[in-house]
């Protein structure tokens, strides 16, 4: 999809993710991204596929159904997700 803004979340060179553990109240190594025409981001599209799945992510697998969005749609009519946020009274 061209054009999307795709939120980049890395760890650091030890393997924590910012808000985590020791770095909860850290926001580093975070950025967003805007998809260009083929709908990649980023310089590591040139690198192939990851090898790391988020099944085997030790911070997505946790809560990988509660994080992820399955599109409906396609690219010539658009494409729509539904994402539920709690939002505290």
């Amino acid at each position: 999809m061209a054009n999307a803004n795709v939120e980049i979340w890395h760890c650091d060179a030890g393997g924590s993710y910012s808000e985590y553990g020791s770095a909860a109240r850290a926001t580093c190594l975070r950025g967003i991204q805007t998809t260009g025409a083929t709908g990649e981001v980023g310089v590591y599209a040139a690198r192939g596929t990851n090898p790391l799945s988020n099944l085997s992510d030790g911070i997505f697998a946790d809560s990988l159904p509660a994080e992820i969005v399955t599109p409906t749609g396609d690219a010539a009519a658009g494409y729509a997700a539904t994402f539920q946020v709690g939002v505290p009274a």
